[in-house]
């Protein structure tokens, strides 16, 4: 299973570096569109709406529209620039009972696994909310999609 981010549980001076994979794999069936006639694989060009001719990606930018036909384009650099250092770092906010957490919340599931040099601290911190029975409230993002 590949990681899906690389980062850092944090929380006061105590910094545990980890790894997050998901914890869902993709078991829907996937169907791809063909013509009828031949069995061929169904193609989409990306067409400009204004002018009508076909469009490379080099020659595609991203825009968030703000008003009606009016748009501030990014660049991949915009994206960039945007991130911070603290982008990896997996902020833990509060130690909480699992059944205090609506199921509204739970938008994806990952396993966080301690990277190198991270193992003793993450055992500590896995078994304290064991015995205990807390789970941890925590932020971070996860990445910027550009």
């Amino acid at each position: 299973m590949a990681v899906s981010h690389r980062g850092a549980i944090s929380f006061g001076m105590v910094h545990i570096p980890v790894g997050l994979y998901t914890a869902a794999q993709d078991n829907d069936i996937h169907f791809n569109q063909l013509c009828k006639e031949d069995g061929s694989r169904i193609k989409y060009k990306k067409v400009c709406s204004h002018c009508g001719k076909e469009v490379s990606s080099a020659d595609i930018v991203k825009g968030f529209e703000y008003e009606p036909g009016m748009y501030v384009t990014m660049t991949d650099e915009d994206f960039e620039k945007a991130k911070t250092e603290k982008d990896s770092t997996i902020h833990i906010l509060h130690f909480t009972d699992l059944q205090a957490i609506s199921p509204v919340y739970f938008d994806a599931a990952y396993h966080a696994l301690p990277e190198k040099g991270g193992d003793k601290a993450f055992e500590l911190l896995r078994r304290a909310m064991k015995d205990e029975s807390k789970v941890a409230i925590a932020k971070t993002v996860l990445g910027m999609v550009t």
